[in-house]
């Protein structure tokens, strides 16, 4: 009896295993696939390009806004600041993120056919290994 559970749930934790890597794997190609479009429609477009960076430079001045104003705001309103600081933070850490995002989406943008060709690389890749989790 012990041998049967215990082979249950060897079997039962590999299926898992294998559908957690197969989802995390599709997850990811698909993000890859969606990165290469985005890539070949900004890359081959100044326009587009330009327009990405705009967008970008407001989002961010849009998040030092929040960050700069809101914070005082509600300190003013409570009465107490102490409690907002983690939410002032948390502010600047998006701005931090969303110039990152912009940094290394523009750095793309640059080296455009090189990218092009290790998102290829990659998304070829994830989906060998796709195959040989379904295989399997």
């Amino acid at each position: 009896m012990l041998a049967l559970l215990t082979m249950v749930l060897v079997y039962g934790f590999k299926w898992f295993w294998q559908y957690r890597t197969k989802k995390a794997i599709t997850g990811k190609l698909e993000e890859l696939k969606t990165e290469q479009e985005w890539l070949e429609r900004v890359g081959n477009s100044f326009e587009e390009a330009v327009l990405f960076s705009f967008r970008l430079l407001f989002i961010v001045l849009f998040l030092i806004g929040v960050a700069s104003i809101i914070g005082p705001f509600l300190a003013v309103i409570s009465g107490a600041s102490i409690p907002f600081a983690l939410f002032k933070f948390s502010a600047w850490v998006l701005v931090l993120a969303a110039s990152y995002a912009s940094v290394s989406k523009l750095s793309q943008i640059r080296r455009y056919p090189e990218e092009k060709e290790r998102l290829k690389q990659k998304i070829q890749a994830l989906e060998e290994r796709l195959s040989k989790v379904e295989g399997s």
